[in-house]
């Protein structure tokens, strides 16, 4: 019996994957070796890992991209986003083939992620309408005598930072959104398991214009300008990771969004019933 460990015959040997750059791929002499947690010796692929100026190009081609993306009607960009998303399902068995070997989660959830990733994603595009809408605070007699029309911008170049558990599923929460709002994204993947995550991000990257869309892979300790140097942070990891990113955005007075390590919790009364029923309602919701 040989005591060499294979990696899955149905993940294509070598997975590879770069950074993604103002509507160019870019490969790094420097990459992260990505290891299967399943099964000790078995590296499941390698991605680019990015230098400070890589990250300082990518927060460049996303803040040259807003203008542009901004001018967009919220209904041309949903057009242009429903067009990215055409053909998402057509890799999902080979990402989630990547995502399960890299993740160690078994390989129906890993198929799930990147479904609740579509579903997320068209979810936020019925939206369209309300994105551009305003509304006037009208005239108070003897109080306020000037009406105001409220009406909402976009912030600019904003950052997508998203953990290893549910990566795909977790970027959706946010990244259709700020794009459809009329914001340029950088999209930072995990650095452990980063392959599935940026196959997905890139195929739409690639349909949308050239910078509206980044994907940035590599070592934390390179990745402050994703921090300083854009609008708005939207960060999903650690209570300790969010500190880190609230300090830091601190010093930029960079807005910050952030969702630490939770779960739901879930207050028993006295008068609760305990049936199967109920339980499971209650496993759903966490």
């Amino acid at each position: 019996m040989s005591g060499t460990i294979e990696a899955d015959s149905t993940v294509a040997q070598g997975v590879r994957t770069g950074l993604y750059i103002g509507g160019e791929e870019r490969f790094t002499d420097e990459v992260l070796r990505v290891a299967d947690p399943g099964k000790p010796g078995v590296i499941v692929g390698e991605a680019a890992s990015a230098s400070p100026r890589d990250v300082a190009d990518a927060v460049a081609a996303a803040k040259a991209a807003y203008p542009a993306w901004a001018a967009l009607t919220p209904q041309a960009r949903a057009d242009q986003m429903a067009a990215a998303l055409v053909g998402i399902a057509e890799a999902r068995d080979e990402d989630a083939a990547i995502l399960s070997q890299e993740n160690g989660k078994v390989r129906f959830e890993a198929w799930v992620d990147s479904l609740v990733f579509e579903i997320r994603w068209n979810l936020a595009l019925m939206l369209k309408d309300e994105v551009g809408a305003s509304h006037t605070l009208p005239v108070v007699p003897g109080a306020i005598p000037v009406s105001t029309e409220v009406a909402y911008q976009p912030l600019g170049a904003v950052t997508i930072i998203v953990p290893f558990n549910w990566p795909i599923a977790i970027l959706a929460a946010s990244l259709p959104h700020a794009l459809l709002a009329g914001n340029t994204a950088i999209v930072k993947v995990p650095p452990t398991t980063p392959l599935a995550t940026a196959r997905v991000v890139q195929r739409i990257a690639e349909k949308l214009p050239a910078g509206v869309l980044n994907v940035i892979s590599g070592k934390d300790e390179h990745m402050a300008a994703l921090i300083t140097d854009v609008a708005k942070v939207c960060f999903t990891g650690s209570v300790n990771g969010g500190k880190r990113i609230m300090q830091m955005a601190s010093q930029s007075l960079t807005r910050v969004t952030l969702e630490l390590g939770g779960n739901d919790a879930a207050v028993f009364l006295e008068d609760a019933i305990l049936d199967d029923a109920h339980l499971d309602r209650l496993y759903a919701a966490i």
